[in-house]
Protein backbone atom coordinates (compact mmCIF):
# COMPACT_ATOMS: atom_id res chain seq x y z
CA UNK A 1 0.00 0.00 0.00
CA UNK A 2 1.80 3.29 -1.19
CA UNK A 3 0.96 6.80 1.22
CA UNK A 4 0.44 9.83 -0.69
CA UNK A 5 1.75 12.58 0.44
CA UNK A 6 -1.17 14.85 -1.02
CA UNK A 7 -3.42 12.72 1.75
CA UNK A 8 -0.87 13.70 4.05
CA UNK A 9 -1.62 17.36 3.49
CA UNK A 10 -5.23 17.05 2.98
CA UNK A 11 -5.26 15.41 6.62
CA UNK A 12 -3.17 17.89 8.16
CA UNK A 13 -5.08 20.99 6.28
CA UNK A 14 -8.13 19.37 7.91
CA UNK A 15 -6.77 19.25 11.46
CA UNK A 16 -5.37 22.74 11.47
CA UNK A 17 -9.02 23.42 9.90
CA UNK A 18 -10.64 22.37 12.79
CA UNK A 19 -8.14 23.39 15.03
CA UNK A 20 -8.93 27.35 13.95
CA UNK A 21 -12.64 26.36 14.16
CA UNK A 22 -12.29 25.76 17.70
CA UNK A 23 -9.82 28.40 18.90
CA UNK A 24 -12.27 31.25 16.78
CA UNK A 25 -15.11 29.79 19.16
CA UNK A 26 -12.67 30.30 22.25
CA UNK A 27 -12.41 33.86 21.87
CA UNK A 28 -15.35 35.09 21.34
CA UNK A 29 -18.55 34.09 24.07
CA UNK A 30 -22.44 33.56 23.69
CA UNK A 31 -24.99 35.84 23.09
CA UNK A 32 -24.79 38.43 26.39
CA UNK A 33 -22.07 36.78 27.94
CA UNK A 34 -19.05 39.20 29.18
CA UNK A 35 -15.83 37.13 30.43
CA UNK A 36 -12.61 38.75 31.76
CA UNK A 37 -9.57 37.24 32.13
CA UNK A 38 -6.40 38.44 33.92
CA UNK A 39 -2.45 37.47 34.19
CA UNK A 40 -2.71 36.99 37.58
CA UNK A 41 -5.87 34.13 36.90
CA UNK A 42 -8.51 35.71 39.76
CA UNK A 43 -11.24 37.44 37.22
CA UNK A 44 -14.03 39.63 38.16
CA UNK A 45 -17.48 37.01 37.99
CA UNK A 46 -19.82 38.89 35.65
CA UNK A 47 -22.80 37.85 35.08
CA UNK A 48 -25.24 39.59 32.56
CA UNK A 49 -28.45 40.61 34.25
CA UNK A 50 -29.48 43.16 31.56
CA UNK A 51 -28.04 45.44 28.59
CA UNK A 52 -29.63 49.04 28.04
CA UNK A 53 -29.11 51.36 25.61
CA UNK A 54 -29.60 55.09 24.97
CA UNK A 55 -29.04 57.54 21.83
CA UNK A 56 -28.64 61.08 23.13
CA UNK A 57 -27.30 63.92 21.28
CA UNK A 58 -26.61 61.78 18.22
CA UNK A 59 -23.98 59.30 20.09
CA UNK A 60 -25.02 55.41 21.19
CA UNK A 61 -24.34 54.76 24.42
CA UNK A 62 -24.37 50.77 26.11
CA UNK A 63 -24.29 49.63 29.78
CA UNK A 64 -23.87 46.20 30.42
CA UNK A 65 -25.41 46.19 33.47
CA UNK A 66 -24.28 42.45 36.03
CA UNK A 67 -25.71 40.61 38.73
CA UNK A 68 -23.01 41.42 40.75
CA UNK A 69 -23.30 45.09 40.83
CA UNK A 70 -20.94 46.22 38.03
CA UNK A 71 -21.35 47.77 34.51
CA UNK A 72 -19.24 47.45 31.34
CA UNK A 73 -20.06 50.74 29.24
CA UNK A 74 -19.20 51.62 25.70
CA UNK A 75 -19.77 55.39 25.74
CA UNK A 76 -20.06 57.75 22.55
CA UNK A 77 -20.55 55.80 19.39
CA UNK A 78 -21.50 58.23 16.81
CA UNK A 79 -24.91 56.96 15.72
CA UNK A 80 -23.32 57.93 12.11
CA UNK A 81 -20.95 55.16 12.81
CA UNK A 82 -23.72 52.34 13.62
CA UNK A 83 -23.32 49.78 10.71
CA UNK A 84 -22.68 46.78 10.52
CA UNK A 85 -18.77 45.85 10.40
CA UNK A 86 -15.69 46.80 12.59
CA UNK A 87 -15.93 50.18 13.99
CA UNK A 88 -12.72 52.17 14.87
CA UNK A 89 -11.34 52.47 18.01
CA UNK A 90 -11.03 56.27 17.78
CA UNK A 91 -15.10 56.23 17.85
CA UNK A 92 -16.00 55.20 21.14
CA UNK A 93 -15.05 54.84 24.78
CA UNK A 94 -14.79 51.74 27.17
CA UNK A 95 -15.27 52.07 30.74
CA UNK A 96 -15.39 48.78 33.65
CA UNK A 97 -17.24 50.03 36.92
CA UNK A 98 -16.30 47.26 39.17
CA UNK A 99 -18.99 48.40 42.20
CA UNK A 100 -18.47 49.50 45.66
CA UNK A 101 -15.41 51.94 46.13
CA UNK A 102 -13.03 50.40 43.34
CA UNK A 103 -12.38 53.02 41.16
CA UNK A 104 -13.32 52.74 37.15
CA UNK A 105 -11.25 50.79 34.71
CA UNK A 106 -10.62 52.43 31.22
CA UNK A 107 -9.32 51.15 27.86
CA UNK A 108 -6.40 52.15 26.73
CA UNK A 109 -7.03 54.71 23.43
CA UNK A 110 -7.19 52.72 20.55
CA UNK A 111 -6.66 48.83 21.81
CA UNK A 112 -10.92 48.21 21.04
CA UNK A 113 -12.03 45.73 18.74
CA UNK A 114 -15.89 46.68 18.14
CA UNK A 115 -17.98 44.75 15.89
CA UNK A 116 -21.28 45.48 15.21
CA UNK A 117 -24.19 43.27 13.02
CA UNK A 118 -27.59 44.42 12.62
CA UNK A 119 -30.10 42.00 13.86
CA UNK A 120 -33.32 43.81 12.84
CA UNK A 121 -34.54 47.72 12.53
CA UNK A 122 -33.06 48.55 15.81
CA UNK A 123 -31.74 45.23 17.14
CA UNK A 124 -27.95 44.97 17.29
CA UNK A 125 -25.70 42.48 17.93
CA UNK A 126 -22.70 44.14 19.81
CA UNK A 127 -19.05 41.87 19.63
CA UNK A 128 -16.44 43.78 21.96
CA UNK A 129 -12.64 43.12 22.74
CA UNK A 130 -10.37 45.25 24.79
CA UNK A 131 -7.86 45.72 27.65
CA UNK A 132 -8.52 47.81 30.38
CA UNK A 133 -6.33 48.93 32.89
CA UNK A 134 -7.79 48.56 36.48
CA UNK A 135 -5.39 51.28 38.48
CA UNK A 136 -1.55 49.02 37.72
CA UNK A 137 -3.29 45.52 36.67
CA UNK A 138 -4.37 44.73 33.03
CA UNK A 139 -8.15 43.10 32.50
CA UNK A 140 -9.10 41.74 29.17
CA UNK A 141 -12.52 41.73 28.31
CA UNK A 142 -14.48 39.53 25.87
CA UNK A 143 -18.72 40.48 25.47
CA UNK A 144 -21.05 39.18 22.84
CA UNK A 145 -24.54 41.45 23.77
CA UNK A 146 -27.59 42.42 21.85
CA UNK A 147 -28.94 45.77 22.15
CA UNK A 148 -32.18 47.84 20.89
CA UNK A 149 -31.38 51.31 19.60
CA UNK A 150 -34.11 53.69 21.33
CA UNK A 151 -35.62 56.59 19.65
CA UNK A 152 -33.21 59.72 20.37
CA UNK A 153 -33.36 61.87 22.36
CA UNK A 154 -31.57 65.47 23.18
CA UNK A 155 -30.13 66.89 25.92
CA UNK A 156 -29.25 70.85 26.29
CA UNK A 157 -25.82 71.65 27.14
CA UNK A 158 -25.70 73.56 30.79
CA UNK A 159 -26.30 76.95 30.38
CA UNK A 160 -24.37 79.71 32.17
CA UNK A 161 -26.22 81.28 34.64
CA UNK A 162 -26.46 85.45 34.15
Amino acid sequence: MHFRPLYLLLGLALFAGLGAACQSKKKMPAMNVVHFDTKTGIAPAFTVAGVRAEQVNGRINVAIISQEGSMLQLNGLPVADLQAGKVKARSYRVVYLPGGVQPACTAAEGKSRLVLQQQNENGWEMQLQTGLMCGTAPLEVVCRVSFTVPEPTFVAPNQPTQ
